[in-house]
C-alpha cells in the first residue's frame, strides 16, 4: 500500500470537512442547542426572562361560597397569583385585561362543584397547573369536611390500585427506561447512518464529476482510494461524536455553576457519569463497536454504489437504498424486540448477521436478552465481512470512477441489432406501463377497502348500530366495501382501455354454445374445489371455509340469509367479474389473450389476501377468463361465479334436508359438464400442434413479461399483497381456532 499517498487523501478529506464553514455552523448550533436545552430554566431565571409574564389576578365567582376560601388559601403562597371574590361576571372579550382570570364555581350534585376558567388568551402550562392543583386540593378538603372524612380515609378512597407485574420468562424490570434507551439508541444509529452515507456519496460524486478522481487514481490503486475515503469518513464520524460529548460536558459544567454554591469540577464530573452502571458502560461500548464496524462495511458499499453513478442526483438515490434498509431495521427493532416478550430463535440467528447486529444486538442487550456469545459472534462476523466486501468492491469502485457512461447495459445493447434494441425498448415501454396500471389496480382495491371501511364505520355504521345486530352490520359492511373498492378499480381500468379492443367471440371456431360452455366451466370449478378441499388443503393444513367467519346458521333470520347471499354470492359475482374479467382482460388483451387470462387470474388470486382462497381463486380465475375470452359476454361469467358462491352460502343457511336438491343439481351439472368437455376436446383437439412448453413461457418472461417488475408501483403492490397475505392468513387461523 502506498501509505504516503493514502495519508494525503485522508488528510485532505479531514481538512476539507473541518475547515468547511458549514461544519462550523453545524457545530456551533449543536453546542448552543445543547447548552440552552439543558440550562434553559436556569438561564431564563438568571436573566429574569420570565419576570411578570405569569402574574395574574384571579376573580373567583363563587355565589354559594363553596371553595373560595380553600382556593384562596391554596394560592396564597404564590406571589404571581392573587385571588379576589366577585359576585357577578361582567367581563367580555372587549373589556377583559391580559392579567385577569375569571374562575366560575357552580354547585353540582354529582361532582360537588363545576369549575370554569375564563381568560383573554391562552395560559402557560405552569399557571394552569397551579390553578388545577388548587381546585384538586379544594375538592378534597370539601369532600373531607362535607362527609367528615379523615385524611387517611380520604387518601384511601382516592388511591388507585397499584398493579404489580411479574414476568417469569423475561426481565421486564424498568421496562419504560429500557424502551426509551432502546428507541433513542436505535434512532441515533439511523441518524448517524444518514450523515455518513450522504457525506461519502456526495464527496465521491463531486470528485467524479470534477474528474479529480482520475488524477488520484494515477497515484494510488482503487482499493487504496476506497480505503482512504471509508477510513476518513469513519474517523470524522468518531471525532464528531467526541465533539458532541464535549458539548454535553460543557452544558453540564454550566449547569453546575447554577446548581453549586462554588465552582467545583468534581460536581460536573459526577453529574456527567451519574447513573452509569457497569451494564450501561458495557452497552455503550458494544453499541459503539457494532456501529463503527457496521458503518465501515456499509460505507464501502455506499462508496462503490456512488462511484457507479454519473451525477449527484443518482448518488443521492443510492443513499436512499441504504437509508431505506436502515429505516426498515429501525422499525423492526422497535416492534419485535421489547422487554415483555422473549426473543425467538430466528431473531437470535439474524441478529448476529452483519448490519442487522447494529440494531438487534444493542436492543437485546437493553431488554436483558443478549448473550456474550451472541455479541462476540456479531463482532467477529463484522470483522470478517469488512475485508471480504472490501476486496470485492475495490475493483468495482475504480471501474465505476473511470466509467462515465450511464450503465453497462448500453454496452450490451451495442452488440444487438437495431431491430432487437427497438423491440426491447417497445417491450419495456409497454409492459412497464402495464405494470403501473396493474399495480395501481391492486393498490386501489386494497386501499379502497380500507378507506371505505373507515368512512362506513364513521358515517353509516353508527346510524345502523342500534337498528341492526352485529352480523347484519358486518354483512352490509362487506357488501359496501366490495362495491366501492371494486367499482372504483373498474373505472380506473376503463380509463386506460384502448379504443379498438373489441373482440369477436371464438365460440363459433370451436362449435360450442354458451350454455354448454357455462356448464363445462361450472363443472370444472366445482371439480377443482373438491380436489382442493378433499386432497390439497388437508395436506397443506389450510381451511378455506370463509363463510364460517360470519355468525350465520340455519336459525338466522331471513334478512341475514338474504344479506349473506347478497354480500358473498351476488355482489362478488357481479363486481369481481366486472373488474377482473371485463376490466383487466379487456385492458391486457392487446398484449396477448393467454397473457391477459393468466395475469387477471393472478391478480384475482392475490387480492383474496390468503393462500388457501388464493389457490382456488387462481384456478377459478383461469376458467372465468377463458370463458370470457371465448364468449366476450361478461354476463356468462357473472352467472357462473354467482352460482359457485351460492353453493357455499346454501351449504350453511339451508338445513341438510333441503340441501339434497341443490347437491343433486350440482352433481348432474358436473357430470354433464365433464361429458361435454371430453366430447369437445376429442372433436376440436384444441391443443393439437400447439407449441406450449415451459421453455417458451420462460423465454416470453425474459423478453417481455419481466418488464412488469420494472415498474415501481407494481413492485410496491406485490410487497403489499405479500405482507397482507401473511397477516390475513394468521388472522384467519386465529379466528378459526
Amino acid at each position: 500500500m502506498n501509505k504516503s499517498k493514502v495519508k494525503e487523501i485522508i488528510n485532505f478529506s479531514f481538512f476539507q470537512y473541518f475547515k468547511n464553514k458549514w461544519f462550523v455552523i453545524f457545530n456551533v448550533i449543536s453546542l448552543l442547542t445543547m447548552v440552552f436545552s439543558l440550562n434553559w430554566s436556569n438561564i431564563s431565571s438568571f436573566f429574569s426572562l420570565d419576570e411578570g409574564k405569569d402574574s395574574y389576578e384571579i376573580k373567583v365567582l363563587d355565589k354559594d361560597n363553596l371553595i373560595y376560601d380553600l382556593v384562596n388559601l391554596s394560592l396564597s403562597g404564590d406571589e404571581k397569583l392573587t385571588t379576589t371574590r366577585i359576585y357577578e361576571n361582567t367581563y367580555n372579550k372587549d373589556n377583559i385585561e391580559d392579567d385577569i382570570l375569571i374562575l366560575e364555581i357552580e354547585k353540582d350534585d354529582k361532582e360537588y362543584f363545576n369549575a370554569t376558567l375564563i381568560s383573554k388568551e391562552g395560559l402557560k402550562t405552569p399557571t394552569y397547573d397551579k390553578i388545577q392543583n388548587s381546585l384538586d386540593i379544594a375538592r378534597n378538603e370539601y369532600i373531607k369536611n362535607e362527609f367528615s372524612f379523615s385524611n387517611d380515609k380520604l387518601e384511601k378512597i382516592q388511591r388507585k390500585v397499584e398493579l404489580k407485574r411479574v414476568m417469569l420468562a423475561v426481565d421486564a424490570e424498568n421496562s419504560d427506561q429500557k424502551e426509551i434507551i432502546k428507541t433513542i439508541s436505535s434512532f441515533l444509529t439511523y441518524m448517524i447512518a444518514v450523515l455518513v452515507f450522504t457525506r461519502i456519496a456526495n464527496e465521491i460524486a463531486q470528485e467524479k464529476q470534477s474528474k479529480s478522481s482520475e488524477y488520484v487514481l494515477t497515484a494510488v490503486s482503487g482499493k487504496e482510494y476506497l480505503f482512504a475515503k471509508v477510513f476518513s469518513n469513519i474517523a470524522i464520524l468518531l471525532i464528531q461524536m467526541l465533539l458532541m460529548l464535549s458539548y454535553y460536558m460543557i452544558s453540564v459544567g454550566i449547569l453546575s455553576l447554577f446548581k453549586a454554591t462554588s465552582t467545583d469540577i468534581s460536581l460536573s464530573q459526577s453529574m456527567a457519569i451519574s447513573g452509569l452502571s457497569i451494564d450501561i458502560v458495557i452497552y455503550l461500548i458494544t453499541l459503539i463497536v457494532l456501529n463503527v464496524l457496521s458503518f465501515t462495511l456499509l460505507s464501502i458499499i455506499q462508496g462503490t454504489l456512488a462511484a457507479k453513478t454519473s451525477n449527484s442526483q443518482e448518488a443521492g438515490n443510492t443513499v436512499s437504498i441504504l437509508i431505506f434498509v436502515m429505516m426498515a431495521l429501525y422499525v423492526v427493532t422497535l416492534f419485535v424486540i421489547d422487554p415483555y416478550t422473549k426473543v425467538n430463535a430466528f431473531l437470535y440467528i439474524i441478529s448476529v448477521l452483519p448490519i442487522f447486529s447494529a440494531y438487534f444486538v444493542p436492543a437485546m442487550m437493553i431488554v436483558g436478552q443478549a448473550s456474550v456469545i451472541q455479541i462476540l459472534i456479531s463482532v467477529i462476523l463484522l470483522i470478517i465481512s469488512i475485508p471480504f466486501v472490501f476486496n470485492i468492491c475495490g475493483k468495482a469502485f475504480k471501474n465505476g470512477l473511470l466509467d462515465y457512461t450511464k450503465s453497462k447495459k448500453k454496452k450490451k445493447k451495442k452488440d444487438l441489432s437495431h431491430e432487437e434494441q427497438l423491440q426491447i425498448f417497445v417491450n419495456k415501454r409497454k409492459y412497464s406501463r402495464l405494470g403501473l396500471i396493474a399495480g395501481m389496480t391492486i393498490i386501489i382495491i386494497i386501499t379502497g377497502q380500507i378507506i371505505s371501511s373507515l368512512l362506513f364505520s364513521l358515517l353509516i355504521g353508527p346510524l345502523l348500530e342500534g337498528l341492526v345486530d352485529k352480523t347484519t352490520l358486518n354483512l352490509i359492511t362487506q357488501m359496501v366495501l366490495l362495491i366501492l373498492s371494486l367499482g372504483v378499480a373498474f373505472l380506473f381500468t376503463r380509463f386506460f382501455k384502448g379504443s379498438n379492443t373489441k373482440k369477436e367471440p371464438l365460440l363459433e371456431k370451436y362449435n360450442i354454445k354458451k350454455w354448454q360452455l357455462a356448464i363445462i366451466a361450472f363443472a370444472g370449478i366445482y371439480a377443482f374445489n373438491l380436489l382442493l378441499s378433499l386432497v390439497i388443503y388437508p395436506i397443506l393444513g389450510f381451511d378455506n371455509n370463509i363463510v364460517e367467519l360470519f355468525d350465520v346458521s340455519t336459525s338466522s333470520s331471513i334478512i341475514v340469509k338474504i344479506l349473506l347471499f347478497l354480500s358473498l354470492a351476488l355482489t362478488p359475482g357481479i363486481f369481481e367479474e366486472l373488474l377482473f374479467r371485463k376490466g383487466l382482460i379487456d385492458l391486457f388483451s392487446p398484449y396477448g389473450r393467454k397473457f391477459a387470462i393468466v395475469l387477471s387470474a393472478l391478480i384475482f388470486a392475490l387480492i383474496h389476501l390468503n393462500i388457501s382462497q388464493g389457490i382456488f381463486a387462481f384456478g377459478a380465475g383461469l376458467i372465468f377468463g377463458l370463458v370470457y375470452v371465448l364468449t366476450n359476454d361478461i354476463k356468462i361469467t357473472m352467472i357462473i361465479h354467482t352460482l359457485n358462491n351460492t353453493m357455499a352460502v346454501l351449504a350453511l343457511i339451508l338445513p341438510e334436508l333441503f340441501l339434497i336438491i341443490p347437491s343433486v343439481v350440482v352433481l348432474v351439472a358436473v357430470v354433464v359438464g365433464i361429458i361435454l368437455f371430453f366430447k369437445y376436446m376429442i372433436k376440436n383437439k384444441p391443443f393439437k400442434d400447439k407449441n406450449i412448453s415451459f421453455s417458451k413461457l420462460k423465454d416470453n418472461f425474459s423478453k417481455k413479461y419481466k418488464f412488469l417488475l420494472y415498474d415501481f408501483t407494481f413492485d410496491v403492490s406485490v410487497i403489499l399483497i405479500i405482507v397482507l397475505c401473511f397477516l390475513t392468513e394468521n388472522a384467519l387461523k386465529t379466528i378459526l381456532k
